[in-house]
């Protein structure tokens, strides 16, 4: 449950929203590279845009868009977890239905990385995240005379710098889309991934904080009439600690990061409001151990 303000002008431009509660995710990031399409937000989101055009609600503009989200929320202490992000791009629309969308985004995540419990106590347990996927640089923070008792955490801080581009063009009654997605985690730092995995892991270990995903899609901009279609093809790239893994998509290598490779997806629509899409899915790891997958999902799907 969220609400959301919309201010516009006399012609419905939006140049001013806001959103607070739990919400879709309100960053144009156009691939799940570093969020997941069906990741929902909380906390509250600011959009202000500046109109390029004529003042319609289609026209070309700028955009800006900050935002709070509560992570986790360590009970008598101030070290909750947050995620800060800021988006800086634009909006362009001109000729026959051309679209052209870039955009610059900083994302912070504070609070998120391990700290080491002293010898067996449990005062730094609050760090270790309540969700793990695969392929982030984990250490055991437990610091346990029992060594069965292990607790795992990440090893790295997260501070994201995402750039990304989609073009639309259409092509008769069709359109072919074009998208490009990278992402790099300046947060990384080495001294402190080290110190934290320990010497003995460390052995030839290298940083690997980059990432990006491209797209090529063409057929019905909508599948929402019956005949309707679209197909895609895309091709991924996501090294270990490029982002985190429990956020980023959840189909591709079964989830996570240290994976790359291609995806083909496929949308027909049955009837009104009614779509078949399939997906195949062939991934790799990029740095652990030889690892390849192959997925293929069939979904039905509606609307109403």
């Amino acid at each position: 449950m969220f609400i959301r303000l919309d201010e516009r002008n006399s012609k419905k431009f939006p140049w001013l929203s806001a959103v607070g509660g739990r919400y879709p995710n309100p960053y144009g990031t156009p691939t799940d590279l570093i969020f997941n399409k069906d990741l929902t937000f909380e906390g509250v989101a600011v959009t202000g845009r500046y109109g390029l055009g004529d003042g319609s609600a289609e026209q070309s503009h700028l955009f800006v868009t900050v935002g709070v989200h509560p992570l986790q929320e360590v009970a008598l202490s101030a070290q909750d977890k947050w995620l800060l992000g800021g988006e800086l791009g634009a909006n362009f629309r001109w000729g026959e239905g051309q679209h052209l969308r870039f955009s610059a985004a900083f994302f912070d995540y504070l609070n998120v990385s391990g700290r080491l419990n002293a010898p067996d106590t449990t005062n730094f347990n609050f760090t270790a995240p309540t969700f793990l996927r695969q392929g982030n640089t984990y250490f055991d923070i437990a610091n346990s005379s029992d060594p069965t008792v292990n607790l795992f955490a990440l090893a790295a801080k997260f501070r994201l710098v995402n750039l990304s581009a989609s073009y639309e063009l259409p092509v008769g009654r069709y359109t072919l889309g074009l998208t490009a997605d990278a992402v790099k985690n300046f947060g990384y730092n080495s001294a402190s991934v080290l110190a934290n995995i320990g010497t003995i892991r460390a052995n030839g270990y290298l940083a690997r904080t980059k990432g990006y995903q491209a797209e090529v899609s063409f057929g019905t901009q909508t599948v929402l009439t019956a005949g309707a279609w679209r197909g895609l093809v895309g091709y991924r790239y996501l090294q270990r600690d490029a982002v985190i893994d429990a956020y980023t998509d959840s189909d591709f290598h079964f989830g996570g990061t240290d994976a790359t490779g291609f995806y083909v997806v496929g949308d027909y629509a049955l009837a009104e409001k009614v779509w078949m899409r399939f997906r195949y899915l062939s991934s790799n790891a990029i740095d652990g151990p030889n690892l390849g997958i192959d997925t293929v999902q069939l979904d039905l799907n509606t609307r109403f």
